[in-house]
């Protein structure tokens, strides 16, 4: 059984809604498909990591589910921002990295 096909879908569906934000920033339809979307990945990636840890043939998986919260956590930041209009300065900047460690410090 091949579970691919649904997220390849996800993500076409995904990049439809990004082209439209970026043609109409002020799109609130695409702008909360973007979130919900992300969100769910986000929310998924909670839910699947006690599983990948706790089986050595899935633990390798850990590393990428890690790195789509992390991007699910930065493409939000992004969305706001963009249908705000809002430019980036280094607090931004630090926002978004400090989500991309998923919260966490730097250490």
């Amino acid at each position: 059984m091949d579970v691919l096909p649904a997220e390849i879908e996800a993500a076409r569906q995904l990049e439809h809604q990004v082209a439209a934000l970026i043609a109409n920033r002020t799109d609130p339809t695409a702008a909360a498909a973007i979130q919900h979307q992300l969100q769910r990945w986000q929310t998924n990636t909670a839910q699947v990591m006690p599983l990948l840890n706790a089986n050595y043939l899935l633990k390798p998986l850990a590393a990428s589910a890690q790195q789509v919260d992390a991007l699910s956590r930065m493409g939000i930041l992004l969305v706001n921002a963009w249908a705000r209009n809002q430019a980036f300065g280094a607090s931004e900047v630090a926002q978004i990295r400090h989500a991309g460690r998923g919260g966490r410090s730097a250490g």
